[in-house]
């Protein structure tokens, strides 16, 4: 019987691997460089803290580490909310939630 869980594992392993692909393409076609701070060459590393429900909605998002930039920190915020829905949950991961913690880049 212990086979049979390692190889789920192995399955839930991969799905998770390529939905954390999934996402982190996602937000990147949703992110945008703040005007302003391009415009003063403002740039840093926010990193953010979200979670996905089954169905792709944001279920909450904050920021564990702020770049220094209120701009930059506010902007990663609203890229979360901007990119919803998510690409849903994969099935086999039977999950009603996962957590998510990326760094989101700013330079000019």
């Amino acid at each position: 019987a212990g086979q049979g869980g390692e190889k789920e594992d192995a399955i839930g392993e991969a799905e998770l691997s390529s939905y954390s692909g999934l996402i982190a393409a996602h937000l990147r076609r949703h992110k945008r460089y703040p005007r302003e701070a391009e415009r003063k060459r403002i740039q840093g590393i926010v990193r953010i803290h979200f979670s996905v429900g089954d169905k792709g909605e944001i279920l909450g998002a904050e920021i564990v580490a702020s770049s220094g930039s209120p701009l930059l920190d506010n902007e990663a915020l609203a890229m979360v909310s901007r990119a919803q829905p998510f690409p849903p949950l994969p099935k086999k991961l039977r999950t009603e939630s996962l957590h998510f913690t990326v760094p989101v880049r700013f330079q000019p």
